[in-house]
């Protein structure tokens, strides 16, 4: 599933990003790798899903057509 469709509250993990080169290094400049674990904290319509890095603690929004190139699991 992709991180835009998750629900808010959620707990979820990346399995893989989609796209370019620049987004795999816009989302690492974030601190957004495979393997990370991110919590859903706020999910606005037609707005950026806030997302929390659960290892770095801190608060991250991302764009809805970014978070649709990021493959996720449920923990």
């Amino acid at each position: 599933m992709r991180l835009s469709d998750v629900q808010e509250g959620s707990i979820v993990k990346v399995v893989a990003v989609y796209g370019g080169k620049g987004i795999l290094m816009k989302l690492s400049s974030m601190g957004i790798r495979p393997g990370d674990k991110l919590k859903i904290v706020s999910k606005l319509y037609g707005g950026p899903l806030i997302v929390e890095h659960t290892i770095h603690g801190c608060s991250i929004a991302i764009g809805r057509g970014m978070a649709s190139k990021i493959e996720v699991v449920k923990q």
